[in-house]
């Protein structure tokens, strides 16, 4: 009976290849499969790829399989062995071993020789994105052969992914590598249209969107040319390699996101800084990856990786609604974009699905974005085109604004190039800058009030205030402005005087522009008189100088009019800004000069809300 079940197994397995985990294979096919149980035993030690070991109290483990799929495996961070007996009754001219994608580091030996491993045992140091395939030497093979696979694991995921072949043609691999190269060459085209997307928007009012659009479309070349056969050439340490492959990969939702809030002009989007938040802390995450025990690095990195699909995922949610939000609205900028996402969106799908070990189709998304790219370049067309139109609807009021500017710039640019001039020295010399800086905020500040004074846009805001501190404030800042000594002022304010209501902008304006022309003008002592008679403030400046011209003195509170003092930066709208305010505030100014003699203004302002 026992020679009859031989010999029936002989004749089912006769040309063909024997193996006692149960495969079998046609000589003529150019693979077959080597999936179903296995041997199998739970330790280390390179004695188990002998292929003479007494295996009898081995257990026996389906293949492929996952960690959690065996009960044995369960919480266990260690090493283990699977080993298959193959019977060859032919000669292969060629033999390769593709055992697919392992997580996390492996060994193969072929009758006890070792013919190739991923990772580094040593140093636990693993690969989880190199898929293994390995070249059996023709030397190494005989009748019966034993392949013996040597896998280390520490979390729950790791394991044998794929069904192990074994493939007698290499073209294969011929075809795995033109695959590669052309998934390079596509990440290179990306590199190459961000260059152009990047200078678009130097000379486009595009800048911001253009350089989102950029960064995320280099970031998604260099993380495509990591993951598609340059890590090495890049890299000596895998785990380096992956951090650097999260780092590239973790920002992509948010700079696209931030390319679709600039190219439509939005002020703000459904949950931005909340993916902007998440985007940092998880580049910090996957930084501090390189410091963590080898024990738990892998789990902790795959966490990373699984949190930022969720990331992903936000991302698209809030891209998408974005999308429909804006269709109507946005039309004419989203129509290409919205079916330019559609057809991305099942690549990038397909690609996630495969990241997390449930689809094992290859990754197209590299090949998918080349459309989009496309989509683009046809979008940004469109809009030049139309920013081209809109420029030339523009022109005839740019001159005409031109014109207006012209009379403001040629007043006020010898007092910025003052200030700027300063700055520059006192910064060279390593000088306070401070005196500058008040100029600075002066100017801008009379400036933008002289606006909402003139166009009626000014309302009062009077509040209590003490009065005696916030002259000498206005005091203090003139002097450091206009850089003049304290004693050059006679300063006499009200006693027993608490608080007045005063808008208080106005009264620093009313101040400062007449102690300033004052102090400028002149090199004698500056008088200045304050105090509170019948409900009214008056402010008395008084000077000794050399007077203001008769042929002026008509029209000294107009814009832009100044006196014979061209060595003297100003923007001829002080005097201005003190009538308007004054006349805001419902009170009168009053003014003499006599030439080579003094110069006086008294300003009354009447009907103050209250004095206390």
């Amino acid at each position: 009976m026992k020679r009859f079940f031989v010999f029936i197994l002989f004749f089912i397995f006769y040309n063909n290849l024997y193996a006692l985990c149960e495969y079998s294979v046609k000589e003529n096919q150019p693979y077959f499969e080597l999936k179903g149980n296995w041997d199998f035993f739970k330790g280390s030690g390179t004695i188990a790829a002998d292929p003479n070991l007494d295996i009898s109290s081995w257990k026996s483990i389906n293949v492929p399989f996952k960690w959690f799929q065996v009960k044995e495996l369960n919480n266990y961070k260690g090493e283990i062995w699977i080993r298959c007996n193959i019977v060859f009754n032919f000669v292969p001219q060629e033999l390769y071993l593709d055992l697919g994608f392992i997580k996390e580091i492996d060994e193969v030996y072929w009758n006890g020789i070792r013919v190739g491993g991923t990772g580094n045992f040593e140093n636990r140091i693993p690969d989880f994105s190199e898929k293994r395939i390995y070249s059996i030497p023709p030397i190494l093979l005989k009748e019966n052969n034993v392949l013996a696979i040597r896998i280390y694991g520490s979390f729950w995921n790791a394991g044998i992914g794929d069904i192990p072949k074994l493939s007698f043609d290499s073209s294969f691999l011929r075809d795995k590598n033109k695959f590669e190269m052309f998934a390079i060459a596509f990440s290179l085209t990306y590199i190459f249209s961000s260059t152009f997307f990047i200078f678009f928007g130097i000379f486009t009012q595009e800048k911001k969107s253009n350089l989102y659009f950029a960064l995320f479309s280099i970031f998604l070349a260099l993380y495509h040319m990591i993951l598609w056969g340059l890590r090495y050439k890049f890299f000596n340490n895998y785990i380096v390699s992956y951090i650097a492959e999260l780092l590239l990969l973790i920002p992509l939702p948010f700079l696209f996101i931030s390319f679709i809030k600039e190219w439509l002009n939005l002020e703000k989007i459904p949950l931005y800084n909340f993916i902007k938040l998440f985007t940092i802390l998880l580049m910090i995450s996957a930084l501090l990856g390189y410091f963590i025990s080898v024990v738990y690095r892998t789990i902790y990195l795959h966490i990373i990786t699984y949190i930022n699909l969720m990331n992903i995922t936000i991302s698209l949610i809030v891209i998408i609604k974005t999308f429909l939000t804006y269709r109507k609205e946005k039309y004419k900028e989203l129509k290409y974009l919205f079916y330019g996402l559609l057809f991305l969106v099942p690549f990038l799908l397909n690609d996630m699905l495969v990241a997390l070990d449930i689809l094992r189709t290859p990754r197209m998304f590299v090949f998918s974005y080349p459309v989009f790219l496309l989509v683009m370049a046809i979008s940004l067309s469109e809009r030049t085109l139309q920013l081209k139109t809109q420029a030339i609807r523009q022109v005839d009021d740019l001159r005409l604004i031109e014109k207006q500017k012209l009379q403001v710039i040629y007043n006020i640019s010898n007092e910025f190039q003052s200030v700027f001039d300063e700055l520059k020295q006192n910064i060279l010399l390593r000088k306070n800058y401070e005196s500058a800086l008040i100029c600075l905020n002066y100017l801008i500040e009379s400036a933008q009030i002289l606006h909402l004074l003139e166009s009626k846009k000014y309302f009062l805001q009077p509040v209590k205030i003490n009065l005696t501190e916030e002259t000498l404030k206005v005091i203090d800042d003139v002097l450091k402005a206009t850089k003049q000594k304290k004693n050059r002022l006679d300063i006499n304010l009200p006693k027993n005087l608490t608080s007045v209501w005063m808008d208080i902008q106005l009264y620093r304006m009313i101040l400062y522009h007449l102690l300033e022309n004052a102090l400028l003008y002149t090199v004698d002592e500056v008088e200045l008189t304050i105090s509170i008679e019948d409900q009214s403030l008056k402010i008395r400046v008084y000077d000794k100088g050399p007077g203001i011209p008769v042929e002026l003195q008509d029209k000294i509170f107009d814009k832009y009019v100044r006196g014979n003092h061209s060595k003297i930066p100003g923007s001829g709208i002080g005097l201005t800004i003190v009538k308007e305010c004054v006349m805001l505030l419902s009170g009168t100014i009053h003014f003499e000069s006599k030439q080579d003699f003094y110069t006086l203004f008294e300003i009354n302002i009447r009907e103050l809300k209250e004095i206390t």
